[in-house]
Protein backbone atom coordinates (compact mmCIF):
# COMPACT_ATOMS: atom_id res chain seq x y z
CA UNK A 1 0.00 0.00 0.00
CA UNK A 2 3.14 2.52 0.52
CA UNK A 3 3.40 5.46 2.38
CA UNK A 4 -0.02 7.28 2.84
CA UNK A 5 0.63 11.04 2.12
CA UNK A 6 -3.07 11.94 3.74
CA UNK A 7 -1.91 10.24 7.03
CA UNK A 8 0.03 11.50 9.21
CA UNK A 9 1.45 9.84 12.85
CA UNK A 10 2.04 11.71 15.50
CA UNK A 11 4.85 11.89 19.00
CA UNK A 12 3.52 10.28 21.45
CA UNK A 13 2.43 13.03 23.03
CA UNK A 14 0.18 14.37 20.20
CA UNK A 15 -1.01 11.13 20.05
CA UNK A 16 -2.17 10.44 23.63
CA UNK A 17 -4.42 13.45 23.43
CA UNK A 18 -5.96 12.02 20.92
CA UNK A 19 -6.60 8.15 22.13
CA UNK A 20 -6.43 8.00 26.00
CA UNK A 21 -8.81 4.70 26.61
CA UNK A 22 -6.82 2.14 28.68
CA UNK A 23 -5.08 -0.80 27.16
CA UNK A 24 -6.05 -2.94 30.09
CA UNK A 25 -9.48 -1.63 29.87
CA UNK A 26 -11.40 -1.22 26.69
CA UNK A 27 -15.16 -0.88 25.99
CA UNK A 28 -17.69 1.71 27.24
CA UNK A 29 -18.07 -0.16 30.36
CA UNK A 30 -14.91 0.03 31.99
CA UNK A 31 -13.41 2.34 34.26
CA UNK A 32 -14.37 5.85 32.56
CA UNK A 33 -11.56 7.74 30.82
CA UNK A 34 -10.59 11.27 30.45
CA UNK A 35 -11.93 11.14 26.85
CA UNK A 36 -16.15 10.98 26.63
CA UNK A 37 -16.66 6.66 25.66
CA UNK A 38 -20.00 6.22 23.46
CA UNK A 39 -21.46 3.53 21.19
CA UNK A 40 -22.10 3.62 17.59
CA UNK A 41 -25.49 4.76 17.00
CA UNK A 42 -27.43 2.71 17.36
CA UNK A 43 -29.18 1.97 13.64
CA UNK A 44 -27.81 -0.88 11.99
CA UNK A 45 -26.04 -1.16 8.69
CA UNK A 46 -26.75 -3.86 6.08
CA UNK A 47 -24.17 -6.16 5.23
CA UNK A 48 -20.61 -6.44 6.44
CA UNK A 49 -18.48 -3.91 7.65
CA UNK A 50 -15.48 -4.54 6.04
CA UNK A 51 -11.42 -5.55 7.03
CA UNK A 52 -9.52 -5.38 9.33
CA UNK A 53 -5.99 -6.17 7.32
CA UNK A 54 -2.32 -5.91 8.19
CA UNK A 55 0.06 -5.47 5.01
CA UNK A 56 -2.42 -4.70 2.51
CA UNK A 57 -0.47 -4.85 -0.70
CA UNK A 58 0.70 -8.30 -0.35
CA UNK A 59 -1.83 -10.15 -2.75
CA UNK A 60 -1.25 -13.55 -0.58
CA UNK A 61 -3.05 -13.47 2.43
CA UNK A 62 -2.21 -16.32 4.82
CA UNK A 63 -5.06 -18.93 4.88
CA UNK A 64 -5.56 -18.68 8.50
CA UNK A 65 -5.88 -14.99 8.75
CA UNK A 66 -2.52 -14.52 10.70
CA UNK A 67 0.73 -12.99 10.03
CA UNK A 68 4.34 -13.84 11.23
CA UNK A 69 5.80 -11.02 12.86
CA UNK A 70 8.75 -9.60 14.88
CA UNK A 71 8.71 -7.40 17.78
CA UNK A 72 10.18 -3.91 16.12
CA UNK A 73 9.47 -4.28 13.10
CA UNK A 74 7.39 -2.01 10.52
CA UNK A 75 3.74 -3.22 9.69
CA UNK A 76 0.89 -1.65 7.24
CA UNK A 77 -2.56 -1.58 8.42
CA UNK A 78 -5.57 -1.07 6.63
CA UNK A 79 -9.39 -0.63 8.09
CA UNK A 80 -11.33 -0.79 5.17
CA UNK A 81 -15.44 -0.12 5.68
CA UNK A 82 -17.70 -1.48 3.48
CA UNK A 83 -19.87 1.80 1.68
CA UNK A 84 -23.09 0.42 4.14
CA UNK A 85 -20.52 0.66 7.00
CA UNK A 86 -19.39 4.19 6.09
CA UNK A 87 -22.81 5.37 5.39
CA UNK A 88 -23.34 4.06 9.09
CA UNK A 89 -21.05 6.49 10.62
CA UNK A 90 -21.47 9.24 7.98
CA UNK A 91 -22.74 11.67 10.86
CA UNK A 92 -19.33 11.14 12.51
CA UNK A 93 -16.74 11.57 9.31
CA UNK A 94 -16.85 15.05 9.42
CA UNK A 95 -15.10 14.93 12.92
CA UNK A 96 -12.86 11.96 11.97
CA UNK A 97 -9.61 12.04 13.23
CA UNK A 98 -8.17 8.09 13.40
CA UNK A 99 -8.19 4.66 14.56
CA UNK A 100 -7.07 2.80 18.33
CA UNK A 101 -6.86 -0.96 17.11
CA UNK A 102 -6.49 -2.97 20.59
CA UNK A 103 -5.26 -6.08 20.19
CA UNK A 104 -4.72 -9.46 23.05
CA UNK A 105 -3.01 -12.63 23.12
CA UNK A 106 -4.34 -15.31 25.10
CA UNK A 107 -2.42 -15.26 28.14
CA UNK A 108 -3.89 -14.83 31.48
CA UNK A 109 -4.11 -11.99 32.46
CA UNK A 110 -3.69 -11.47 28.32
CA UNK A 111 -1.06 -9.49 27.45
CA UNK A 112 -2.10 -6.27 24.91
CA UNK A 113 -1.06 -4.22 21.75
CA UNK A 114 -2.35 -0.87 20.93
CA UNK A 115 -2.26 0.28 17.33
CA UNK A 116 -3.18 3.72 17.10
CA UNK A 117 -3.35 5.67 13.33
CA UNK A 118 -4.47 9.49 12.32
CA UNK A 119 -3.36 12.95 13.56
CA UNK A 120 -5.74 14.70 15.86
CA UNK A 121 -5.24 17.95 13.85
CA UNK A 122 -6.21 16.38 10.04
CA UNK A 123 -9.43 14.59 9.43
CA UNK A 124 -9.03 11.29 8.32
CA UNK A 125 -9.50 10.46 5.06
CA UNK A 126 -9.65 6.90 3.10
CA UNK A 127 -6.79 6.57 0.27
CA UNK A 128 -7.47 5.27 -2.99
CA UNK A 129 -7.82 1.64 -1.76
CA UNK A 130 -10.89 2.46 0.76
CA UNK A 131 -7.97 2.19 3.48
CA UNK A 132 -8.10 4.04 6.79
CA UNK A 133 -4.57 3.35 7.72
CA UNK A 134 -0.77 3.56 7.38
CA UNK A 135 2.23 1.83 8.95
CA UNK A 136 3.21 1.48 12.39
CA UNK A 137 6.05 -0.49 14.61
CA UNK A 138 5.38 -2.98 16.71
CA UNK A 139 7.50 -2.41 20.09
CA UNK A 140 9.98 -4.06 21.05
CA UNK A 141 9.21 -5.02 23.94
CA UNK A 142 5.94 -6.61 22.98
CA UNK A 143 5.44 -10.16 24.58
CA UNK A 144 5.49 -13.30 22.05
CA UNK A 145 1.96 -14.26 21.46
CA UNK A 146 -0.42 -14.55 18.43
CA UNK A 147 -2.86 -11.56 19.23
CA UNK A 148 -6.04 -11.31 18.17
CA UNK A 149 -8.42 -7.32 17.72
CA UNK A 150 -10.24 -7.11 20.69
CA UNK A 151 -11.58 -3.91 20.46
CA UNK A 152 -11.69 -1.07 18.00
CA UNK A 153 -12.33 2.83 18.29
CA UNK A 154 -13.40 5.55 16.17
CA UNK A 155 -11.74 8.81 17.36
CA UNK A 156 -13.21 12.42 16.55
CA UNK A 157 -12.03 15.58 16.89
CA UNK A 158 -14.43 16.31 20.21
CA UNK A 159 -12.07 14.47 21.94
CA UNK A 160 -14.44 11.47 21.91
CA UNK A 161 -14.27 7.61 20.46
CA UNK A 162 -16.53 5.12 19.56
CA UNK A 163 -16.23 1.59 19.97
CA UNK A 164 -17.00 -0.57 17.38
CA UNK A 165 -16.23 -3.85 19.62
CA UNK A 166 -19.90 -5.36 19.33
CA UNK A 167 -19.41 -5.03 15.65
CA UNK A 168 -16.67 -7.11 14.86
CA UNK A 169 -18.23 -10.01 14.10
CA UNK A 170 -19.47 -8.26 11.17
CA UNK A 171 -16.73 -7.83 9.83
CA UNK A 172 -15.96 -9.91 6.58
CA UNK A 173 -12.26 -10.48 7.31
CA UNK A 174 -10.37 -9.35 10.60
CA UNK A 175 -6.44 -10.65 10.54
CA UNK A 176 -4.08 -11.79 13.59
CA UNK A 177 -0.62 -11.53 14.44
CA UNK A 178 1.64 -13.80 15.37
CA UNK A 179 4.83 -11.82 17.44
CA UNK A 180 7.95 -13.15 17.78
CA UNK A 181 10.06 -11.43 20.43
CA UNK A 182 13.55 -14.17 21.41
CA UNK A 183 14.95 -10.75 23.33
CA UNK A 184 12.03 -11.08 25.76
CA UNK A 185 12.00 -13.14 28.88
CA UNK A 186 9.63 -16.47 28.59
CA UNK A 187 11.23 -18.45 31.18
CA UNK A 188 9.25 -18.22 34.39
CA UNK A 189 10.63 -17.76 38.16
CA UNK A 190 12.50 -21.30 39.69
CA UNK A 191 11.68 -22.58 43.29
CA UNK A 192 15.63 -23.75 44.11
CA UNK A 193 14.16 -25.00 47.77
CA UNK A 194 12.26 -23.95 51.20
CA UNK A 195 12.76 -24.77 54.56
CA UNK A 196 10.58 -24.19 58.26
CA UNK A 197 12.07 -22.07 60.44
CA UNK A 198 12.31 -24.03 64.01
CA UNK A 199 11.32 -26.83 64.64
CA UNK A 200 8.34 -29.06 64.98
CA UNK A 201 5.51 -29.53 65.62
CA UNK A 202 5.22 -26.51 67.36
CA UNK A 203 2.73 -26.00 70.65
CA UNK A 204 -0.36 -23.78 70.24
CA UNK A 205 -0.15 -20.40 72.30
CA UNK A 206 -3.09 -19.50 74.59
CA UNK A 207 -4.30 -16.16 75.63
CA UNK A 208 -7.77 -15.47 77.35
CA UNK A 209 -9.66 -17.99 75.50
CA UNK A 210 -7.89 -17.55 72.14
CA UNK A 211 -5.80 -20.28 70.50
CA UNK A 212 -2.91 -19.06 68.00
CA UNK A 213 -0.75 -21.33 66.03
CA UNK A 214 2.17 -19.14 63.87
CA UNK A 215 4.20 -21.37 61.20
CA UNK A 216 7.00 -19.82 59.23
CA UNK A 217 8.80 -20.80 56.34
CA UNK A 218 11.63 -19.38 53.57
CA UNK A 219 11.30 -19.74 49.94
CA UNK A 220 14.49 -19.65 47.62
CA UNK A 221 13.18 -18.05 44.26
CA UNK A 222 15.28 -17.39 41.44
CA UNK A 223 14.44 -15.73 37.97
CA UNK A 224 17.49 -15.23 35.09
CA UNK A 225 15.25 -12.75 33.40
CA UNK A 226 13.46 -9.64 33.82
CA UNK A 227 13.24 -10.10 37.65
CA UNK A 228 10.78 -11.57 40.60
CA UNK A 229 7.25 -9.62 40.51
CA UNK A 230 7.40 -9.63 44.66
CA UNK A 231 3.74 -8.93 44.71
CA UNK A 232 2.35 -11.83 42.77
CA UNK A 233 3.50 -13.73 45.26
CA UNK A 234 0.89 -15.97 46.89
CA UNK A 235 1.86 -19.33 49.04
CA UNK A 236 -1.05 -20.90 50.57
CA UNK A 237 -1.79 -23.64 53.62
CA UNK A 238 -4.53 -25.96 53.93
CA UNK A 239 -5.95 -25.64 57.36
CA UNK A 240 -7.18 -29.51 58.97
CA UNK A 241 -8.71 -29.34 62.26
CA UNK A 242 -9.73 -32.89 63.83
CA UNK A 243 -10.65 -34.89 60.30
CA UNK A 244 -11.89 -31.76 58.50
CA UNK A 245 -9.78 -30.29 55.82
CA UNK A 246 -11.37 -27.24 56.44
CA UNK A 247 -10.23 -24.24 54.45
CA UNK A 248 -7.20 -22.46 52.61
CA UNK A 249 -4.84 -20.08 53.70
CA UNK A 250 -2.71 -17.17 52.62
CA UNK A 251 0.75 -16.58 53.92
CA UNK A 252 2.25 -13.28 54.46
CA UNK A 253 5.41 -13.01 52.32
CA UNK A 254 7.77 -10.64 52.23
CA UNK A 255 12.06 -10.98 50.74
CA UNK A 256 14.81 -10.86 53.08
CA UNK A 257 17.40 -8.03 52.27
CA UNK A 258 20.63 -9.18 50.20
CA UNK A 259 19.02 -12.62 49.38
CA UNK A 260 16.98 -14.62 47.14
CA UNK A 261 14.43 -15.92 50.05
CA UNK A 262 10.99 -14.77 50.71
CA UNK A 263 10.08 -15.05 54.17
CA UNK A 264 6.18 -16.96 54.64
CA UNK A 265 4.56 -16.48 57.79
CA UNK A 266 1.23 -17.64 58.07
CA UNK A 267 -0.78 -16.68 61.95
CA UNK A 268 -4.24 -18.31 62.51
CA UNK A 269 -6.50 -17.64 65.67
CA UNK A 270 -9.76 -19.24 66.88
CA UNK A 271 -11.60 -19.17 70.44
CA UNK A 272 -10.59 -22.18 72.14
CA UNK A 273 -14.38 -23.96 71.91
CA UNK A 274 -14.17 -23.18 68.23
CA UNK A 275 -10.86 -25.70 68.07
CA UNK A 276 -11.52 -27.72 71.00
CA UNK A 277 -9.07 -30.11 71.73
CA UNK A 278 -8.90 -31.27 67.92
CA UNK A 279 -5.48 -31.27 66.45
CA UNK A 280 -4.24 -28.57 64.35
CA UNK A 281 -2.71 -29.27 60.99
CA UNK A 282 -1.30 -27.10 58.51
CA UNK A 283 -0.28 -28.46 55.08
CA UNK A 284 1.70 -26.44 52.32
CA UNK A 285 -0.78 -26.48 49.57
CA UNK A 286 0.73 -24.46 46.97
CA UNK A 287 2.94 -21.25 45.21
CA UNK A 288 2.36 -18.88 42.75
CA UNK A 289 4.50 -16.26 41.48
CA UNK A 290 5.39 -14.63 38.45
CA UNK A 291 7.97 -12.24 37.15
CA UNK A 292 8.07 -9.06 35.48
CA UNK A 293 7.50 -10.00 32.24
CA UNK A 294 4.36 -11.88 33.04
CA UNK A 295 5.90 -15.43 33.21
CA UNK A 296 4.47 -17.08 36.02
CA UNK A 297 5.49 -20.23 38.25
CA UNK A 298 2.99 -22.63 39.87
CA UNK A 299 3.34 -25.40 42.18
CA UNK A 300 0.32 -27.53 43.73
CA UNK A 301 0.13 -30.32 45.32
CA UNK A 302 2.71 -32.50 47.92
CA UNK A 303 4.51 -34.47 44.87
CA UNK A 304 5.57 -31.32 42.75
CA UNK A 305 6.89 -29.36 46.28
CA UNK A 306 8.81 -33.26 47.22
CA UNK A 307 10.43 -32.75 43.32
CA UNK A 308 12.17 -29.84 44.08
CA UNK A 309 12.94 -30.53 47.71
CA UNK A 310 12.50 -34.03 48.59
CA UNK A 311 13.18 -33.23 52.54
CA UNK A 312 11.52 -30.12 53.34
CA UNK A 313 8.85 -30.09 55.82
CA UNK A 314 5.43 -29.77 54.07
CA UNK A 315 2.82 -30.77 57.01
CA UNK A 316 2.52 -29.74 60.55
CA UNK A 317 0.74 -30.86 63.72
CA UNK A 318 0.09 -28.42 66.54
CA UNK A 319 -0.73 -29.67 69.86
CA UNK A 320 -1.87 -28.28 73.14
CA UNK A 321 0.58 -27.36 75.66
CA UNK A 322 0.51 -29.89 78.82
CA UNK A 323 -1.40 -28.70 81.74
CA UNK A 324 0.82 -28.46 85.32
CA UNK A 325 0.21 -31.53 87.57
CA UNK A 326 -0.47 -31.89 91.11
CA UNK A 327 -0.86 -27.92 91.13
CA UNK A 328 -4.34 -26.63 92.06
CA UNK A 329 -3.44 -23.88 93.43
CA UNK A 330 -2.72 -22.46 89.20
CA UNK A 331 -6.03 -24.84 88.25
CA UNK A 332 -8.06 -21.61 87.48
CA UNK A 333 -10.78 -24.26 86.82
CA UNK A 334 -11.27 -25.80 90.41
CA UNK A 335 -11.87 -23.90 93.52
CA UNK A 336 -8.55 -23.34 95.75
CA UNK A 337 -8.51 -26.09 98.64
CA UNK A 338 -8.88 -24.46 102.04
CA UNK A 339 -6.22 -25.72 104.81
CA UNK A 340 -7.78 -28.66 107.28
CA UNK A 341 -8.60 -27.42 111.06
CA UNK A 342 -6.27 -28.11 113.73
CA UNK A 343 -3.61 -29.44 111.25
CA UNK A 344 -0.52 -28.41 110.05
CA UNK A 345 1.56 -25.24 111.42
CA UNK A 346 -1.88 -22.94 111.23
CA UNK A 347 -3.32 -22.82 114.81
CA UNK A 348 -7.03 -24.09 115.02
CA UNK A 349 -9.63 -21.22 115.76
CA UNK A 350 -10.54 -21.40 120.15
CA UNK A 351 -14.33 -22.22 120.33
CA UNK A 352 -15.11 -19.43 122.58
CA UNK A 353 -13.14 -16.00 121.84
CA UNK A 354 -11.81 -14.71 125.41
CA UNK A 355 -14.35 -11.87 127.74
CA UNK A 356 -12.33 -8.39 127.44
CA UNK A 357 -11.83 -6.55 130.51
Amino acid sequence: MGRRSTILFLSSSLLALAFVARADAPGPSSEAPSLAVESAPESRPTGPYGEILFFPEDSQRPVDERHRVTAGQKIDLCIRLSANASAFLDQLQENAIGFQLLMEDSAVPPHRMTIVVGNRLFRLKPDGQACFGGDWSIPATTAPGVYQVSDLFWATSSQSYYSLRRYLFEFSRVEELEVQNPKVDQEPPKLLGFRTYKKAPQPMAYDAGVLKIKLEQAFEIVDGGSGIDRSSLRVTYRLGVGNNRSSLEDARCRRVQQTQRYRCVLTLAAPDFFWNANPIRLSLDSLSVRDKAGNRLWLQGEEAFKAISPESEQSFEFHRKKKWKDRHDRDLQREPPLPARGLGSEPALPETLPQSG
